[in-house]
């Protein structure tokens, strides 16, 4: 009977990409720090992997693509020949062909073949000793037809870039590392199911327990045993569920070496990318959707971060530039940090663009306020547009991405040495740990994260700017702001009495009046998009466990319009401070 390998297919893709993302992360430390023999080991078993699946699944063209491959390798691996920077450059042509033909296949489209012969020939033409510098492959085939506009919050003195001859890198999703004989491949949307399912046994479980204190005696002995044991496993087989969507952030860093050493090499600068934290473990749909921004961000830290080698030495720097990577938990939230040790920001250069664009700018605000003009739909002050940035969208791109997960962004810089942006995310985007609020007599829901502090204030300690509210909150005012203002534009009442929560989103705070705090819990997000639509100043549902539905606020969009009410009051009108 014969053996029918159809159905072993998608695993050999997959398998495929994993060894195609070992040999590029190889190639890449090798050229950075000297191939050592077990790199070179790995490099030649990871294509000789290939060659083996494809030959085994009739992919003849891939086949003798990297049978070819391997020929080139073996002088490499048997140390006659040099892994020189021209080398690795062909090399890593090659993984990108190698890599979009997988696709190809795993997409049941055909591949180029005529791109890959092109490359394929380059490959020979090095076997046989020829000058790499009169090798010129064609660019690699991309998988999608969209241009990649959204990559520039140049607020720095851009370089001029020539349109650039290399290929660039084809982006096609791939595990980073190879699965082990303990573990097996679960489609993810199997395990989105069981989420969603003991979810939904979270929400019973809280129905239940608020069932309980409705009865009109005490619930005791057997029965509130099993109400325990039950919320205790519910709690653990949440977690463990949770456990399973986790994965290391090493899964989106183990592209940025690559792209740093192609930006820098087409941009003629020395940089050095260090990556820190790359264990840290996150929801897999946040892996997914924080790649762009991060490659984003040390895109653009090359491009406008990063002085040019004789800038750096005249400036007493060293020639090499230093970008820096970092992850790690901090309260609950996952904190990534993308910093450079280039010139930093130009305060004067973004008031003087924002001024030009008509957008409102005092020369007084604080570096933060300032900093945050370049998140601005495009905002750019490059010179010129060019093959890396230059069209003002990519900041913008950014933090809408990040705001959409949840999360906050931050910008620090100083003039000479540097800049950081840092991103605070959400752990998971299924479970949230939360305060519940009443607010005229509906139930509203609050992420924890952004809370700062729940307070009862006295009257002096309010004033007014503009006709807006402002509390005094130790050397600070901040706007206060109801739900008025949020779903119905309608001003504020008076702030004399109440509840305040104070609430902090990307560095900028504000105060909610509440009329009561219910209390603290962790929710089961519901997305309002996929049941309704969406609705601003809201990020999501909940069900709560009396069987209602409470809404969960957007602190991002709260505080936003807290503080763009204050400044349109103070620039028409007249400050009051009781």
């Amino acid at each position: 009977m014969a053996l029918d390998l159809a159905k072993f297919a998608k695993a050999f893709y997959e398998e495929a990409q994993e060894h195609l993302s070992a040999m590029e992360a190889i190639l890449v430390t090798a050229e950075a720090a000297g191939p050592g023999d077990d790199a070179l080991d790995a490099l030649f078993r990871a294509a000789h992997s290939v060659k083996g699946g494809a030959a085994a699944f009739g992919h003849a063209e891939l086949s003798t693509f990297t049978h070819d491959l391997e020929t080139l390798l073996d002088p490499v691996r048997k140390r006659t020949r040099a892994l020189d920077p021209a080398l690795v450059t062909l090399l890593l042509w090659s993984v990108d062909m190698m890599r979009a033909h997988v696709a190809a296949l795993d997409r049941g489209v055909a591949p180029d073949e005529r791109a890959m012969g092109e490359i394929q020939a380059a490959v020979r033409a090095a076997c046989a000793q020829a000058p790499l510098a009169t090798i010129e492959p064609p660019p690699a085939p991309c998988l999608d037809d969209e241009e990649d506009d959204a990559d520039d919050f140049g607020f720095f003195d851009p370089p001029a870039i020539e349109q650039a001859a290399a290929p660039q890198p084809v982006a096609v999703e791939a595990p980073a590392t190879h699965a082990d004989a303990s573990s097996i491949r679960v489609n993810i949307a199997k395990i989105d199911g069981l989420v969603n399912l003991v979810g939904e046994l979270v929400i019973t479980e809280a129905m239940l327990a608020d069932a309980s204190r409705a009865f009109a005696y005490d619930v005791q002995g057997r029965f509130a045993s099993a109400l325990e044991l039950l919320a205790r496993n519910t709690r653990n087989l949440q977690e463990a569920i949770l456990g399973v969507r986790m994965v290391p952030i090493s899964f989106t860093f183990s592209r940025l070496p690559r792209l740093a050493r192609d930006v820098s090499e087409r941009l003629g600068k020395d940089v050095e990318l260090e990556i820190v934290g790359e264990e840290t473990e996150l929801d897999k749909g946040l892996v997914e959707r924080i790649t762009d921004p991060l490659v984003h961000l040390v895109r653009n830290a090359i491009d406008h971060g990063i002085e040019a080698p004789a800038a750096r030495a005249a400036a007493g720097k060293r020639e090499r530039g230093l970008i820096e990577v970092r992850a790690r938990h901090e309260g609950g939230m996952i904190v990534i940090s993308v910093a450079d040790d280039g010139a930093g920001l130009d305060r004067q250069r973004i008031l003087a663009k924002a001024r030009e664009l008509g957008i409102e700018a005092d020369p007084a605000w604080s570096d933060a306020d300032v900093w945050r003009l370049v998140l601005r739909p495009g905002f750019s002050t490059s010179a010129e547009i060019t093959d890396v940035s230059g069209r003002g969208v990519g900041m913008d791109v950014v933090s809408r991405n990040v705001q959409a997960l949840g999360g906050s962004l931050e910008i620090d810089s100083a003039a000479g040495v540097g800049t950081t942006i840092t991103i605070r995310l959400p752990l998971t985007l299924a479970i949230l740990d939360a305060m519940s609020v009443a607010i005229d007599g509906e139930t509203y829901v609050l992420p924890l994260a952004n809370i700062e502090q729940s307070l009862q204030p006295h009257p002096g300690q309010f004033g007014s700017v503009g006709g807006r509210d402002v509390l005094r909150l130790g050397d600070e005012w901040l706007p206060v702001v109801g739900l008025g203002d949020i779903f119905a534009g309608s001003g504020c009442e008076s702030a004399g009495h109440g509840l305040l929560v104070v609430l902090e989103s990307e560095g900028r705070r504000a105060a909610l009046r509440v009329d009561d705090i219910l209390g603290q819990h962790q929710v089961v997000l519901k997305s309002l998009e996929d049941n309704y639509r969406r609705i601003g100043g809201l990020t999501g549902a909940t069900i709560l466990g009396d069987g209602r539905v409470a809404f969960i606020l957007d602190i991002a969009c709260i505080v936003g319009r807290a503080h763009g009410a204050v400044a349109h009051g103070e620039a028409h009108g007249s400050a009051r401070v009781a």
